[in-house]
């Protein structure tokens, strides 16, 4: 079974040795006081988790839903090709967790900036080939800052 997951953020960074630091993480919601408002600089990093390895190239977009947005029109699209495997390891009949060969493929998205108009999901979809993937969703929530009293 293909899989993919999206981590939010403010900020990916890569570091020495292709380490990643991701910068303001988002659990379940982004919130923010008003609408619109604009994010700076806002990030995605989507992992798309293959089980079969193609033997052919395969075309990959990686599209992005704003809150409002119809299910046919993502208002971010990036597409790319995943070449064809030639080889990959096979697995280990030796592993008492009998865990099969998984292929990770990923790809960060910076958007800067982000204006965001209404509340509602942000949307991650991958299209791998013909098959349609949900890489997660974070929902967008307006509420006006709590003023401290004394």
């Amino acid at each position: 079974m293909n899989f993919a997951t999206t981590l939010f953020c403010d900020d990916i960074r890569v570091e020495v040795g292709d380490k990643r630091t991701y910068v303001g993480c988002y659990d379940q919601a982004l919130v923010v006081p008003e609408l619109p408002f604009v994010l700076p600089r806002f990030c995605l990093s989507v992992a798309l988790h293959l089980q079969e390895f193609p033997t052919n190239d395969v075309p990959i977009e990686a599209m992005v839903f704003l809150p409002g947005d119809a299910p046919e029109s993502p208002s971010i699209s990036s597409r790319s090709v995943l070449p064809a495997v030639t080889s990959h390891p096979d697995q280990d009949p030796s592993d008492p967790f009998d865990s099969s060969p998984v292929l990770k493929v990923r790809q960060d998205l910076v958007l800067s900036p982000l204006e965001l108009r209404t509340e509602g999901r942000l949307r991650v979809r991958i299209l791998f080939g013909s098959e349609l993937i949900k890489a997660g969703s974070l929902e967008v929530l307006v509420r006006k800052s709590i003023a401290a009293t004394d």
